[in-house]
């Protein structure tokens, strides 16, 4: 009667995590508790979602099923995070990835520490992000896995470059874009370039950051991707416009416009959009500048984009 009581989503769970109770099934009462608790992480209840996995674990563990106790404390972790919760994530992910090792599923226990390299990025501890990374590495080395290798490798040098190490983060990234050219892989080389020509930029080498764009550009065509070649080609908009080349600057800036709106992605449209604004007040064209900035301002407010918004109306009082 309790089961039945429940909304929909969660009758058939309650109702089976009934029935383990009552039978003693230890195994089944840790998958409804399971199911539960996606019930309720789609309910948007993501403390009651918890709850739910963490009250499953110990059946699990008393059933002695290390990949499903893994994957209980994966998903904690993750809402965890989800949450704005970082540091408390960290533990689950650790537990989970030592039931995965466990468990002897060594793919699993890859995905663990890249989670973790994540996580400790989002937290600005650079150092051990790439310490996970490498566990993931040795790991995806052993198993052959040359994209794996690549992916983490390439992640290392992103997390190295927000940190604000840009010579050792494009020592990662050019390690990993031969590895990616090695295994193959267009989008992970795309990636790898795209940062790259961010790096270079910061450090003035503006030839090689060019270079760097134009190939992921073309990478970025081949794979169909309409949404990276958008913001590859305001990349390379910001880059001229840096020069002082600016005619060359509006027209990938509009380029980049145009993509954008045809794949959808009204903030990468939008960002070009912007960035023209700001062509135009390196020009002296005040009037073109502020017509442009009146106009993304709504823009970024409907999209909720506040940082941007805030943004925009700096530029229009700059310009007044």
């Amino acid at each position: 009667a309790f089961a039945k009581a429940a909304p929909g989503p969660f009758i058939e769970p309650l109702s089976m995590y009934v029935a383990a109770l009552r039978g003693g099934n230890v195994a089944e009462v840790a998958t409804a508790l399971m199911r539960i608790g996606r019930a309720h992480y789609g309910a948007k209840e993501p403390a009651r979602a918890i709850a739910s996995f963490e009250g499953g674990v110990p059946f699990a563990e008393e059933a002695g099923d290390h990949q499903f106790v893994a994957n209980l404390l994966g998903n904690i972790a993750k809402i965890h995070r989800q949450m704005g919760n970082p540091a408390k994530s960290v533990s689950f992910f650790q537990r989970s990835r030592d039931k995965h090792d466990e468990a002897g599923n060594a793919q699993h226990v890859v995905s663990m520490e890249r989670e973790l390299a994540t996580t400790y990025a989002m937290m600005g501890e650079t150092a051990k992000a790439v310490e996970s990374n490498e566990r993931a590495r040795v790991i995806l080395e052993r198993l052959g896995d040359k994209a794996g290798v690549a992916a983490v490798v390439i992640n290392s040098g992103v997390y190295l470059v927000q940190s604000g190490d840009h010579s050792k983060g494009l020592t990662f990234l050019e390690r990993g874009l031969a590895l990616a050219e090695e295994a193959g892989h267009k989008q992970w080389m795309a990636n790898a370039l795209k940062t790259m020509g961010l790096v270079l930029t910061r450090l003035s080498d503006y030839e090689k950051a060019m270079s760097a764009y134009e190939r992921a550009f073309a990478l970025s065509e081949a794979l169909g991707d309409e949404g990276g070649a958008a913001e590859l080609l305001s990349d390379m908009g910001a880059l001229h416009g840096r020069q002082g080349r600016y005619d060359e600057a509006l027209d990938h800036h509009e380029r980049a416009r145009v993509a954008a709106t045809a794949a959808g992605d009204d903030v990468v449209a939008t960002r070009a959009l912007s960035n023209m604004g700001l062509v135009y007040l390196e020009r002296g064209e005040f009037a073109k500048a502020l017509s442009i900035w009146e106009g993304t301002l709504p823009v970024w407010e409907s999209l909720g984009d506040k940082l941007a918004a805030a943004g925009a109306l700096l530029n229009i009082a700059a310009v007044y």
